[in-house]
């Protein structure tokens, strides 16, 4: 789907088997900003949002050479088994738990950091949310926004895809677990937002973003049983930093 992602060998034949990352060398993440720049230089950087266990980064690591992959997670537990995994220890990748939604001084826990004091100022090609802003509550949405363009190089570029606006986890939910507009809470208290396209071109505009592209992707599920059709609908986009 983000094929700026991939090098053109790859896209020729993406469902080429292709292997993991093969550590020969054990090598450390950088363990500070010094390090940091010195390992990014001369690589794609891509800043992964909500990474969970490594099974975005770690693909994209092992299908371009020439990315360095810095990931985050809401879940210290999380962040902790992908930095178990052996192909973490490559050499281009850096992984932390933080909460994206606040800053320095105002993480959950002394175990998270906030994004700007891991990533450098300007740094990043590329920023991934993948299902990640459908969890935060909307009314910091664009404060996400700001923050994440703080870390991409002028011109690098935010690539979305989330749950739009009718989407059958929204039909599904109980009149008792609306919060009003397109937000929703489930059972487990956790949050549920479901997007349009106008409503997430005028955050990104505000923020400091270009549109590149920005569309509904829309399928149905039908109950083989039933007869049922059942309408799955996200939101994907590109945004560019102006």
């Amino acid at each position: 789907e983000f094929a700026e992602l991939m090098p053109e060998e790859v896209l020729q034949d993406p469902k080429s088997w292709v292997d993991h990352l093969n550590v020969t060398e054990e090598v450390a993440p950088p363990q500070n900003q010094e390090e940091l720049i010195s390992a990014m230089k001369d690589r794609v950087v891509v800043l992964e949002v909500g990474c969970a266990v490594g099974n975005g980064i770690l693909p994209l690591l092992r299908f371009n050479s020439a990315l360095f992959g810095i990931a985050c997670d809401l879940s210290p537990v999380a962040v902790k088994f992908l930095k178990q995994k052996e192909e973490f220890r490559c050499g281009r990748c850096l992984a932390f738990p933080s909460d994206i939604t606040k800053g320095d001084g105002e993480q959950p826990t002394p175990e998270h950091a906030a994004i700007e004091t891991q990533v450098p100022k300007e740094s990043v090609d590329f920023v991934t949310l993948l299902f990640v802003m459908s969890a935060i509550d909307p009314a910091v949405h664009r404060n996400v926004y700001a923050r994440l363009r703080s870390c991409l190089k002028p011109g690098g570029v935010a690539l979305f895809r989330d749950y739009g606006r009718g989407d059958l986890a929204q039909l599904r939910f109980a009149p008792g677990h609306w919060l009003g507009g397109d937000l929703y809470v489930r059972g487990d208290g956790t949050l549920a937002a479901f997007f349009t396209v106008e409503q997430l071109r005028n955050d990104f505009q505000k923020e400091g973003f270009d549109v590149l592209s920005l569309e509904y992707r829309r399928t149905e599920i039908v109950n083989r049983g039933t007869g049922v059709r059942m309408p799955r609908v996200w939101v994907q986009g590109k945004f560019r930093r102006r």
